[in-house]
């Protein structure tokens, strides 16, 4: 358990980290805020309506692992030498 929990903490702390680090410029500040708010509320009701009728076994918290691995090393890769943009 305290290996899921350490796992999680890290993979929700370096996404969040991504995420401020990508934040726009203070006029552009509402448009992302609101796009991510709207990301929450989509989230929150896959897992609240999709994820159950899908999923019969506990398989979105896997399936988020897997898809935060395979994010993280493109942001790590520096395809490019220009600052990801919040837009990208």
């Amino acid at each position: 358990m305290f290996v899921h929990l350490i796992t999680l903490f890290a993979a929700a702390l370096v996404c969040h980290q991504q995420l401020a680090a990508r934040r726009p410029a203070p006029q552009h500040l509402t448009r992302f805020y609101f796009w991510m708010a709207l990301g929450g509320v989509a989230g929150g009701m896959f897992n609240a309506l999709i994820a159950p009728a899908v999923f019969d076994s506990v398989m979105e918290y896997p399936l988020g692992l897997v898809a935060v691995s395979l994010l993280l090393p493109a942001t790590r890769a520096g395809v490019s030498e220009r600052r990801p943009n919040w837009t990208d």
